[in-house]
């Protein structure tokens, strides 16, 4: 019985392994082809989608806008003192600064901020009118900032917001011109 059984196991045991391998091996390069199919559509879907979206935002606009190529090409080679020419038309800016104003923050009584504006205006009249109300000017200041937290002044995102409020603000009760451009010469927060 020996001799059957080794001959039957003999026999068996290759065709055994050998199917199992071959379903092995034809299954792993099958799923291997799928992958890289699979790759290759995501690279080309991702191109496509990208071009789609070039054109769409930012080529067909471009072609569609009521400048001629030739238009474009004539403003973007423009010598740079004609660029300039369309601001100066207002003159040059006047500037008024308003200097040591220091305000409590929010939340605690140790907090604080000090800070100096300078403000660009384009009128005499305006100027002078910034002038005349620097107390008004400084006591909106220390309204606005009492009114904020630490938190809030220690963001960079924080100075270039204020900077449009600040503006808005006080262009609110000025009658003659609007406040052009507010800069923070100093800001200090403690």
């Amino acid at each position: 019985m020996s001799e059957i059984e080794d001959r039957g196991t003999s026999i068996q045991d290759p065709d055994g392994e050998g199917a199992e391998e071959e379903a092995a091996e034809s299954g792993g390069k099958g799923l291997g082809i799928i992958v890289k199919l699979l790759l290759i559509l995501v690279v080309f879907g991702g191109l496509g989608f990208g071009a789609y979206l070039l054109t769409q935002k930012l080529i067909i606009p471009m072609l569609s806008s009521s400048e001629t190529v030739q238009a474009v090409k004539e403003r973007l080679n423009r010598p740079k003192a004609e660029k300039k020419k369309k601001v100066k038309d207002r003159g040059d800016p006047i500037r008024h600064s308003v200097e040591g104003i220091v305000a409590n923050l929010s939340g605690s009584r140790r907090s604080i901020v000090a800070f100096d504006l300078l403000l660009e205006v384009y009128s005499e009249e305006a100027k002078e009118e910034l002038t005349d109300k620097d107390f008004q000017i400084r006591d909106a200041m220390l309204i606005y900032f009492g009114s904020r937290t630490m938190q809030e002044v220690a963001t960079r995102q924080f100075l270039v917001t204020v900077r449009d409020t600040i503006k808005k603000m006080l262009n609110g009760f000025l009658e003659d011109a609007p406040i052009d451009t507010v800069y923070f010469t100093k800001f200090i927060f403690q």
